[in-house]
């Protein structure tokens, strides 16, 4: 269940606040914002539902800072935390939450910190990881570096990309190619439609992100081991007050 939730971030990019669910609306375009940020809009507050076989698993909580400086570079704080819900709450009280400083120059992240706590059958585990970005400029791409690299990619129909996801101590490769636009009836918004999948194809992949400048991650469709997860845009405002700061 831990790499579910984990999974399940891969559409998301932080930590939000709200944990109402009211219907969704068209997110905002702020152009001047977007150009200062590609990987995502600052000040958004975004929730997420999970399934799994169609049963309501989790929930996934996402915010992106404000605009900043770390060490002379411009940067964003992105925050992701995943806890579960519903079957899976009742089994075990599982959480992941995961920051990350991203160059809004590159979308690369510049350092991350990781955590994952489960409760299970009386039972307790916790784990923390601190990354920063390697003396040789490297540093895996993990789900906000990916989605923020997705947010920023302005692609047409019939254009393909990969990358190497990181989840935790797991690595994905991943493969998606543009297959057109299409109205999203489960978030009423148009959208831009990505199909391909993890693994060498062994894991078939849907993603839709909204077709505008925003280009929020709307609904992420994957095969897994365990069936088909399913990840859906709950709400989406601008929560300037509650998102994450540099230097906090």
């Amino acid at each position: 269940m831990r790499c579910l939730l984990v999974a399940a971030a891969v559409t998301a990019a932080g930590c939000a606040r709200g944990l109402a669910e009211p219907a969704p609306t068209a997110p905002p375009v702020e152009a001047e914002r977007m150009a200062k940020a590609p990987v995502g809009v600052p000040g958004e507050g975004i929730v997420y539902k999970v399934s799994l076989r169609g049963i309501g698993v989790g929930r996934v909580q996402v915010a992106v800072g404000e605009p900043g400086f770390v060490e002379g570079r411009p940067a964003i704080i992105v925050r992701t935390r995943a806890t579960s819900t519903g079957l899976a709450a009742v089994i075990g009280d599982i959480s992941y939450d995961l920051t990350t400083t991203l160059d809004t120059d590159t979308g690369e992240a510049l350092e991350e910190t990781e955590s994952w706590d489960m409760k299970f059958a009386g039972e307790h585990e916790h784990d923390a990881n601190h990354r920063t970005l390697a003396s040789d400029g490297s540093l895996d791409r993990n789900v906000h570096a990916v989605i923020g690299q997705l947010r920023a990619w302005r692609s047409k129909p019939g254009d393909s990309r990969t990358e190497d996801l990181r989840l935790g101590d797991m690595h994905l490769s991943l493969a998606l190619s543009d297959t057109g636009r299409e109205f999203l009836a489960s978030a009423n918004l148009p959208a831009a439609r990505y199909v391909g999948s993890a693994q060498d194809g062994r894991y078939p992949v849907t993603i839709w992100l909204s077709d505008d400048e925003a280009r929020v991650p709307l609904r992420l469709v994957a095969n897994s081991k365990l069936g088909e997860i399913a990840v859906e845009l709950a709400s989406y405002d601008i929560t300037h007050d509650a998102a994450p700061a540099l230097g906090e």
